[in-house]
């Protein structure tokens, strides 16, 4: 009866980590994130990266300059102080902005971390099981291989 009771109880522990091993793959999904570079073309032929300089963004990547702040680094060789308020808006450049892929986590990392997981649990799953069988049933730790004789049936 004890012993029953122990082999559903050790399943149930067996389905939960087949549960927490989906959690770790799902986890563990590949992602990546964008950087971007940018480069202002003046229309008075001056080349300039926007980040370099004291030039106020709006947002978060890929970010939105003041216009304001980049046609006085154009004209004037430097960012003039924000001008909010100010309605000239008149683009005087072009800016390119080239995308940066940054891969964190592959397919490869997500499958070798999910198998290190699956093996370490059922390890350590199968020690233990082992464990209280010796200690409640008095059953060996390593079974013995038995020898069959040549005439004996499986």
């Amino acid at each position: 009866m004890l012993y029953r009771l122990f082999k559903v109880f050790y399943v149930v522990i067996l389905l939960f980590g087949l549960l927490f091993t989906f959690f770790v793959y799902s986890i563990n999904a590949p992602n990546s994130y964008t950087s971007y570079s940018y480069k202002v073309m003046c229309n008075n032929g001056k080349v300039f990266d926007p980040t370099s300089k004291p030039i106020m963004t709006r947002g978060e990547e890929p970010y939105d300059f003041l216009v304001h702040q980049v046609n006085s680094e154009c004209e004037y060789g430097h960012a003039g102080e924000p001008d909010l308020l100010n309605n000239e808006n008149v683009r005087e450049f072009t800016i390119e902005k080239t995308p940066h892929i940054h891969i964190v986590t592959t397919k490869i990392d997500q499958i070798k971390n999910t198998l290190i997981t699956l093996i370490v649990y059922n390890t350590a799953l199968e020690i233990i099981r082992r464990t209280i069988l010796y200690i409640i049933l008095g059953r060996p730790f390593i079974p013995k291989k038995v020898k069959r004789h040549k005439n004996e049936t499986k």
